[in-house]
């Protein structure tokens, strides 16, 4: 039997954004969605598509600005994930797996994963992909870079590490049973994912074993670490379908 996948993604002034990720993410599993008791559209986006919202006030503890880390915490405090856990940034689109999928059944319950993605960088883009249905036609990220250091590669803060894989929070996904962690409660959105990914070796942090497999993210990254500060997003959602054809389109 299929161990239940767990969604957290937080979204805090993000609802223009959730809007557009939950109709996809709510396929895959159990989505909770941390936020502000303040944030009453995202509240309403939640429910509205079926989400779990759990609401908090941590994020602001100490006077942080925005402490990311301790809203995660305590929405996986409420969650109490049974099996395989997905922290999934709010602007990220989960795109439906290729055919020859590995179920989660058959991953290893000791490796840390994560995923490739494209970059939807605008509303313009957004419209265009809807109109053209031309997702896969987006661009895809190169992994992150990490520092050379001597005969080792080395990121801050952390041990030396050849492998940039994991290391980026808007998608990290392993088995919470097995590996019960809890993240950094930094002052800001920085830094709690990579401390994340290095609690695992390098030979443990890989890709998800699908071939060719990336989700999208939208708006430019690195950004928005103390909250919210950019524009927000008015497009409307992708029609229920639309991706999973596209999928048949692009793996054939």
């Amino acid at each position: 039997m299929a161990e239940q996948l767990t969604i957290i993604t937080t979204s805090v002034n993000y609802s223009d954004y959730l809007q557009l990720i939950l109709p996809e993410a709510v396929k895959y599993g159990r989505v909770i969605v941390a936020t502000s008791p303040c944030d009453r559209d995202t509240i309403a986006v939640a429910e509205a598509n079926g989400a779990e919202c759990f609401q908090t006030n941590v994020w602001t503890n100490n006077r942080a600005p925005f402490s990311k880390g301790a809203g995660i915490n305590a929405a996986v405090d409420y969650a109490k994930p049974s099996g395989w856990l997905l922290l999934l940034d709010s602007d990220i689109v989960l795109m439906p797996p290729p055919p020859d999928f590995w179920p989660l059944n058959r991953m290893d319950n000791t490796c840390f994963y994560g995923v490739r993605r494209r970059s939807c960088h605008s509303e313009d883009v957004w419209r265009r992909c809807l109109r053209q249905k031309s997702w896969y036609d987006l661009p895809v990220d190169p992994l992150p870079p990490v520092k050379r250091r001597g005969k080792q590669m080395k990121v801050w803060g952390g041990r030396p590490t050849a492998n940039p894989i994991g290391l980026q929070g808007y998608f990290q996904l392993w088995h919470y049973p097995t590996f019960p962690r809890r993240v950094t409660e930094h002052r800001t959105a920085a830094k709690y994912d990579v401390e994340l990914a290095l609690m695992w070796d390098d030979t443990k942090r890989m890709l998800l074993p699908w071939n060719d497999y990336a989700v999208i993210h939208l708006g430019h990254a690195r950004r928005n670490w103390k909250g919210r500060t950019t524009h927000r997003w008015n497009v409307a959602p992708i029609p229920d379908g639309e991706l999973e054809r596209a999928a048949v389109g692009y793996y054939g």
